[in-house]
């Protein structure tokens, strides 16, 4: 009998860690929730504002109404089973289980599309895809000019490009991790290459070679700056100074891609006439590396583009 009392207050004293517990999160999560500015606790009779409309898609994607409700029921709960000696643990961790799903739902919505239902964008984020050219070199100085004037660069490296360049000057300069491959997701849920297509204000491509700019304009995407190019948000900008030699850049293959991408709402700056890596002379040189600075900051003043 005397084992069987203590077994049953062992039971009981688990039972309220883990109630405790499951309100400490409930907390973290409300915690999250208002750190982001995603959320704001409903006003105090009841109404809600415009933001708050109930989405076409209720199960898939809450609506703020939803948040507030599912919120408040995880609150209620912890009350209910948090009293000593009464907890339900099992009851409790159903109860959470299926709860936290929609609740975890409507919070990756609103952190991907935000309450005005279009997607977020970091007014100053800009992607810097640095393709395979000998001038890839000079993107680190972009990098730099570019984080000096406030933006907050994103480096997407591909493969060719590490040939010539190390990703780590990048990450020191742009104080941000470098995204080399595909499937460098992290710990987040979330693909990197479509967070960063959700968050861009401006895609800017340098130096961009003959590859890239064919790929762009057929829609090839094998790598993860040429999904960030495809799955772009469409508020963002997109800015492009090739480097090639100058024979491939007066191709009419290439020509023709560039022509189709102007005609999509692609800027090309540049390339500048000069000696060129290869040997020779000729149009194929990157454009000037403060002139594409200032560029991309003056694209980045404008509203972002309507669609």
């Amino acid at each position: 009998s005397t084992f069987n009392v203590q077994r049953s207050t062992f039971n009981v004293q688990r039972s309220t860690f883990n109630v405790q517990r499951s309100t400490f999160n409930v907390q973290r999560t409300k915690g999250l929730l208002h750190n982001e500015c995603l959320i704001q606790e409903p006003p105090k009779d009841g109404t809600l504002t415009a933001a708050g409309a109930a989405s076409p898609n209720a199960r898939d994607n809450p609506s703020l109404p939803e948040l507030f409700r599912v919120y408040a029921e995880m609150k209620t709960a912890c009350h209910r089973y948090g009293a000593p000696g009464t907890a339900r643990p099992t009851r409790m961790q159903e109860f959470m289980q299926g709860r936290a799903c929609a609740l975890r739902t409507g919070f990756y919505r609103c952190l991907r599309v935000g309450m005005s239902g279009k997607p977020m964008q970091d007014s100053k984020c800009v992607i810097l895809g640095v393709t395979g050219s000998i001038a890839a070199h000079r993107a680190i100085d972009l990098a730099s000019t570019l984080t000096k004037a406030g933006s907050d660069v994103r480096v997407v490296m591909t493969a060719d490009a590490q040939k010539f360049v190390n990703p780590l000057p990048f990450k020191v300069l742009s104080r941000n991790e470098v995204i080399t491959d595909l499937y460098d997701d992290g710990d987040d849920w979330q693909p990197a290459h479509i967070k960063l297509a959700d968050q861009a204000r401006l895609l800017l491509v340098a130096p961009a070679t003959a590859n890239f700019i064919a790929k762009m304009a057929v829609g090839l995407a094998n790598d993860a700056l040429s999904c960030i190019a495809l799955a772009l948000n469409p508020h963002a900008r997109v800015l492009v100074a090739p480097a090639m030699n100058g024979k491939m850049w007066l191709h009419p293959a290439t020509q023709q891609n560039v022509a189709t991408l102007q005609q999509r709402g692609v800027e090309f700056i540049g390339p500048e006439a000069g000696a060129l890596a290869c040997g020779y002379e000729g149009v194929g040189r990157l454009y000037d590396v403060n002139k594409i600075a200032a560029r991309a900051l003056e694209l980045l003043a404008l509203p972002a583009k309507t669609v």
